[in-house]
């Protein structure tokens, strides 16, 4: 099939070959994803541990606009105590 798919791509282009297949949209949500990693200069391989991330947020319950706030508090106590055991 993957063969057959290729071969419909150099007939029609991708757009022609997706809809021949009935895949359009994945490959117009493809486009997205790989529109936004351009843009925002991250690999795939980045975005899929931001997915991981995520789904351990919402596994443990845990509100994904309080994570920026969850973050820079711990940063801030770590670094007050660094800052502590060098003086």
């Amino acid at each position: 099939m993957v063969e057959e798919f290729k071969v419909e791509v150099s007939r029609q282009k991708l757009e022609g070959a997706a809809e021949v297949f009935g895949v359009s949209d994945i490959v117009d949500e493809l486009h997205e994803i790989a529109v936004f990693c351009k843009q925002q200069k991250i690999e795939l391989t980045d975005m899929s541990a931001g997915g991981e991330l995520y789904v351990d947020l919402e596994k443990y319950e845990i509100d994904v606009n309080d994570l920026h706030k969850f973050i820079d508090e711990v940063y801030k106590k770590a670094k007050k105590r660094i800052t502590r055991s060098r003086s």
